[in-house]
This record gives C-alpha cells, sequence and structure tokens, in this order.
C-alpha cells in the first residue's frame, strides 16, 4: 500500500475507540493492530452449559456438544450444570447416565441440589457422580468470571 495509507484508521474510528490502536485493521500495514487482533483471537471464552430441558435429544446434545468443545478444544473451560427438569431425566435415562459420568472428569457436572432434595433425587445424582450443590450462586459466579452460558 502507498505511505499515505499508513495509520490510516479512520477518525470516527478513532473517536469511538479512543485511539488508533483499535483492535480492527482498516487500511493499514501498521504491525500494531495486527498484534491486537492475534491476540484478542487466541483468547478463547469460557463454557457454561445449563441443561433444564426435560427433553431427552436436547439433553444428549449438549452433552456432545460439551464433550466435544471440551475434546476439540473450541473454547476455554467447559462447565455443565443441570437445573429442573433435566435433573429427573438424569437419574431416570441409563445413556444420558452414562454419558455424564464420561465426562466428569471433563466438564465437572453439577445438579442443582434444591431441586434434587425437593425430588428427591439427590442420593440417585450423587450415585452418578454428579456433584449435587445450590446452584444459583454458582451460576452466578461462573458468570461473573466470564464463562458463557449456554441454555439447553
Amino acid at each position: 500500500m502507498g505511505e499515505g495509507y499508513q495509520n490510516s484508521t479512520p477518525t470516527s474510528i478513532n473517536r469511538y475507540y479512543g485511539s488508533t490502536s483499535s483492535p480492527f485493521l482498516f487500511l493499514s500495514n501498521n504491525i500494531r493492530h495486527i498484534a491486537l487482533i492475534s491476540n484478542s483471537m487466541k483468547e478463547k471464552k469460557n463454557l457454561l452449559v445449563i441443561i433444564s430441558t426435560s427433553d431427552r435429544n436436547k439433553i444428549l446434545t449438549a452433552l456432545m456438544y460439551a464433550r466435544n468443545t471440551h475434546k476439540y478444544d473450541w473454547m476455554g473451560e467447559v462447565r455443565v450444570i443441570f437445573f429442573g427438569p433435566a435433573q429427573q431425566v438424569l437419574v431416570d435415562d441409563a445413556e444420558i447416565a452414562a454419558e455424564t459420568d464420561e465426562m466428569i472428569p471433563m466438564v465437572e457436572p453439577i445438579a442443582c441440589k434444591f431441586i434434587s432434595d425437593r425430588d428427591s433425587l439427590s442420593e440417585k445424582t450423587a450415585e452418578i457422580g454428579v456433584r449435587v450443590e445450590y446452584v444459583g450462586k454458582i451460576i452466578a459466579d461462573y458468570v461473573n468470571q466470564g464463562f458463557v452460558p449456554m441454555v439447553w
């Protein structure tokens, strides 16, 4: 590019971002812009999968997505929380219980203690290997730590 294009970040972008060091590359061959883009692309978001549906196929899909996200390193950390009607399906469906059991070391699944206790599921849930905890604050903490919630 010609010499006139060096540091050619548009003025409107400068006003919006406060400087020419925005994370965008606008007709500029300035290495600093490329470095900002490169660094931001390396940072992976963490994922919080919240499974609340009673639909068996949706639960299996959510578990598959969580497993593959971890396996193929699509994102940073992955966590799974069973919350609501999904908890009954977890203890009643052998395939879902087995899929969840396989994922325990990868995604540290947790089930809501309030619902598990209310529906007399805590013991069965713990037998599968899923931790039973009050999840309200846990969910809030994950979100406050930057985890992206995906609700199924």
